[in-house]
């Protein structure tokens, strides 16, 4: 087994010059308080230790969890099987914790990856697979590439132009969600084999796994007969997930399911439950009037202005319209009529209204013309049934306003009760950004995802203990490669940085290395 790593420097101990690591470790944490936080309190600790501590739970949600237990069951089973469709509904029954950090679409991106697999080996036990609720209100084209596949094993490969893109979908769908776009068939199934057959500079054992996935995985009958994206990637991770270990009766149990799909089955029941919190905020117009104000300009949220205006940019309340192209429509609440209504318009103009009535809404997310936004999401999982999500930089930022908002709007509103339930949901769990499995460049060491971890044969029961031994702020600096473009703008960024940290990344002990020359521990 690989020996553990040492912490590295602390932020002011006495290093001169700075190295990349810990200079970009420094300008990311700068740009994530989250981050910041968690590497100040649990910089130097094991992650195992943190992931005991990390994640704590409510004791007194406002509303019961049995019916969120049971939609997840129905949900999973016509997908995945009656017996891991009872592992996800135990394990939320056991633990109501969710993974919320990812975006839905099959994950090929290294940094989701290992965090679902960091999430997986804290959480899971005996008969349970912990559930991933993943945002599938994003377009394909997203840093995740749901459009196809991530592939870092390309040693022919400049850094910068890593991880190579494989697209299963064309562009012409690229702005699509992942939630409403059609399923891949055949054909792409086909196209996207002889593009990986014309890629330069692929290691050939990487090249034969993603014909191996696209054959047996991307082309078995569970998956091509579903119609949709959303419940193939259900399927698809799945199928990966087994793949990435030698001894899959060894594997922790996951899960990974759209957050979309469950909050609008709570939706469904909530609208219908006068009593709800739900149900409250949408049909209560002073609470409605108030939690539009709290929450006026708060991140993930809307900014009223703007989205009256009708703007770009200005987020969305409660849902998202979904116009015939499969794409976002901002809604806004507009009580100027007899009738109040969620109103939009789409990026060509065209009019969407939705009358805000149980009946009406019911109706539209049933058809899914319209999608629960983060907001409708987060109300109906985490603070009206007390679920802790655990979610990456942003959501460790937005949900905590969140919830503050919706707890000012009920005292406002006079609902003293129910805002101290909402305030008591924990609402700063955070896990992103921390890798522990590399793969071999020329450069350096580069983060590997699903298909190298299956292209070097699966792993070890030493390599996921040494991805649990390895330190917090160890397993951020082997991060950087992907966390530094999703945190920070490029003129922040030296030329040469990504070489510059792969480098050091060499230096690190306690990562995995896979591929050619690695030794991921017996």
């Amino acid at each position: 087994m690989p020996e553990p790593a040492p912490a590295l420097a602390a932020p002011g101990a006495a290093v001169a010059p700075p190295g990349a690591l810990e200079r970009y470790l420094d300008l990311v944490s700068a740009a994530a308080p989250p981050l910041a936080a968690t590497l100040a309190a649990h910089g130097t600790a094991a992650v195992r230790d943190y992931l005991r501590v990390a994640f704590p739970v409510s004791a007194r949600p406002l509303q019961p969890r049995d019916d969120l237990c049971e939609a997840l069951y129905a949900e999973v089973e016509p997908l995945l099987g009656a017996t891991v469709a009872g592992q996800a509904r135990a394990a939320l029954q056991t633990r109501p914790v969710a993974l919320t950090a990812n975006h839905h679409g099959v994950d090929f991106f290294a940094q989701s990856l290992q965090g679902t697999l960091l999430f997986a080996l804290g959480e899971a036990g005996p008969g349970l697979a912990p559930p991933v609720f993943a945002c599938a209100a994003v377009p394909l084209d997203n840093i995740t590439y749901p459009m196809g596949m991530l592939l870092y094993g390309a040693p022919g490969v400049d850094l910068d132009a890593l991880p190579v893109k494989l697209p299963l979908y064309s562009n012409r769908y690229r702005r699509e969600m992942v939630g409403s776009v059609v399923g891949i068939d055949a054909g792409m199934r086909q196209r996207a084999a002889a593009r990986c057959a014309a890629l330069p500079g692929l290691e050939s054992a990487l090249a034969r796994t993603v014909a191996t996935l696209l054959a047996e995985d991307y082309g078995a009958a569970q998956v091509t007969a579903l119609e949709d994206y959303s419940r193939q990637s259900v399927a698809l991770n799945q199928r990966l997930w087994q793949r990435l270990f030698r001894d899959p009766r060894a594997a922790p149990g996951s899960v990974t399911v759209e957050l979309e799909t469950l909050a609008a089955a709570m939706l469904k029941r909530d609208l219908a439950d006068a009593t709800s919190l739900a149900a409250s905020v949408h049909f209560d117009a002073p609470l409605r009037s108030a939690v539009f104000e709290a929450l006026d300009g708060a991140p993930a949220c809307w900014q009223a202005e703007r989205l009256a205006a009708r703007l770009s940019g200005a987020g969305t309340f409660l849902y998202w319209g979904i116009n015939e192209r499969g794409r976002r429509v901002p809604l806004y609440p507009d009580g100027a009529g007899r009738e109040p209504v969620l109103r939009g318009r789409d990026d060509k103009g065209v009019e969407h209204e939705y009358a805000l009535t149980p009946a009406a809404i019911l109706a539209a997310l049933d058809d899914r013309r319209l999608v629960p936004a983060l907001f409708a999401c987060f109300l109906v999982l985490a603070l009206a049934r007390g679920v802790t999500c655990v979610g990456a930089y942003f959501q460790a930022r937005y949900l905590p306003a969140m919830k503050a908002g919706l707890g000012a709007a009920l005292r406002r509103s006079g609902d003293e009760a129910a805002a101290a339930a909402v305030e008591a949901v924990p609402a700063n769990a955070y896990l992103a950004g921390m890798q522990a499995l590399m793969w071999r460049h020329p450069q350096g060491l580069v983060p590997a995802g699903p298909a190298e971890i299956v292209a070097a044969g699966g792993l070890h029961a030493g390599a996921l203990e040494a991805m649990l031994d390895l330190p917090v702020r160890t397993a951020h600096a082997a991060g950087l490669l992907e966390s530094v473009p999703d945190l920070l703008a490029g003129e922040q960024c030296e030329p040469g940085w990504r070489a510059a940290v792969a480098g050091e990344l060499q230096a690190l002990r306690g990562l995995v290395v896979l591929g050619e020359g690695g030794d991921q521990g017996e």
